[in-house]
């Protein structure tokens, strides 16, 4: 189903899709949040309330577990916000590649694709699987803007999911498990 090199019209490419607004504020809030926290968490520990300086002496494992803590959630949250700003989707006509702020970008060549599958998760998403030993399996969530090119080029590719329930509907329509013929297992 993989139908050559080039999809569409080449003028139409490259073409760069970013999250959606959605998810950008999803990420965006959420980083604030996590940042939030952890600056609330380093303010605790570094200005006590009153009622706090009557406990006994402080434990330095503790604050070092805190401060771990708070650091941990501060990148955390600083990541979600780079990635709702500089993530991206690069679509070409013989190419798809993903860009993270902090990762390399990915690349898979269209003629390198042996088909696609779907993953189970919220946001969906799917598998680019590459023919053995042309490439890296590159997944793609749908957290990016879609658009009719997008669509038509994902759309070429051959759907190994469907593609396996086939195989094992056929599988059972010949061994009579279903019934006689096909019309029977039906």
């Amino acid at each position: 189903m993989n139908s050559g090199t080039i999809v569409g019209d080449v003028s139409d490419f490259p073409r760069t899709y970013s999250l959606t607004t959605t998810w950008r504020v999803f990420l965006t809030l959420g980083g604030v949040f996590f940042i939030g926290i952890a600056g609330m968490v380093v303010w605790s520990a570094l200005f006590p309330s009153p009622s706090d300086c009557d406990m006994p002496q402080r434990n330095t494992v503790a604050d070092v577990m805190l401060g771990m803590l708070a650091l941990s959630m501060s990148l955390f949250g600083l990541y979600a916000i780079l990635v709702s700003i500089g993530a991206r989707l690069v679509l070409y006509a013989d190419a798809i590649e993903t860009k993270n702020p902090f990762f390399k970008k990915r690349r898979l060549l269209r003629v390198d694709i042996e088909g696609m599958r779907s993953i189970p998760s919220n946001p969906s998403s799917f598998k680019l699987i590459p023919i053995p030993g042309r490439g890296k399996t590159l997944t793609v969530s749908q957290i990016y803007r879609q658009d009719a090119v997008l669509d038509e080029w994902i759309k070429g590719i051959k759907d190994l999911d469907a593609a396996d329930a086939e195989s094992n509907l056929n599988d059972m329509f010949q061994s009579g498990t279903l019934g006689s013929d096909r019309e029977q297992g039906l």
